[in-house]
């Protein structure tokens, strides 16, 4: 069980881990896919992937998205997060702002203990900063309805578990030419594409603690 004081005991320790990258990445990354960062200019968006405790584990919010004409990943599950806009001072507050806004976490109330590794989205053409925040305050989950069908509560321990490539699951994606893409199942949802990309490095650094 990974245990929620011990994380937050260690949490400068988890800032002075090094990231795996590419090499969490590629694990869980389609077929057709690239690492390649964009050479020229394009859209920015900042996620959160953020850790509070729930019945004395460490658990992490994800998001089902809703089903905007307009969103060309409606209906998956991702972080909370979205788009860079003019006034935000950096990425770190673009994360900490759609936070709030999608599932009503106070900013102020998130700590943010290390940012991750950038990665680009070509079918929505973002480049995303993510984050790895935690939050010691009671958590109560206020979804933006035109955003957020729903959010999903996930202890650590269920991602933790996939502790060997060999370990993760598969399902045919027709984005990806009908191919089967690597995917976590988590709260009876699989997680795939980006998400499950920068999850894996999430999984990947914290293993990196004595739970």
């Amino acid at each position: 069980m990974a245990h929620f004081k011990r994380l937050i005991h260690q949490q400068k320790q988890v800032n002075t881990l090094p990231l795996s990258g590419a090499i969490a990445h590629e694990q869980l990354m389609p077929s057709q896919r690239s690492l390649e960062l964009p050479r020229n200019e394009t859209k920015k968006a900042g996620v959160m992937c953020l850790l509070y405790e729930r019945s004395e584990e460490t658990h992490f919010a994800l998001i089902e998205r809703a089903s905007h004409p307009l969103d060309k990943h409606k209906g998956q599950i991702s972080f909370p997060g979205g788009k860079e806009e003019d006034f935000d001072v950096d990425m770190n507050a673009t994360a900490l702002r759609e936070t709030e806004e999608e599932i009503g976490i106070l900013k102020h109330d998130v700590k943010v203990i290390k940012q991750l590794s950038r990665l680009y989205i070509p079918v929505s053409d973002f480049l995303v900063f993510p984050y790895l925040g935690v939050t010691q305050s009671p958590v109560t989950f206020l979804p933006d309805e035109r955003e957020v069908a729903n959010v999903l509560e996930v202890p650590l321990s269920k991602l933790l578990a996939y502790d060997t490539p060999d370990s993760f699951k598969y399902k045919s994606s027709e984005e990806d030419e009908g191919r089967d893409v690597p995917c976590f199942y988590l709260a009876d949802k699989c997680v795939w594409g980006a998400t499950a990309m920068i999850l894996n490095e999430v999984k990947v650094l914290l293993k990196g603690l004595d739970w």
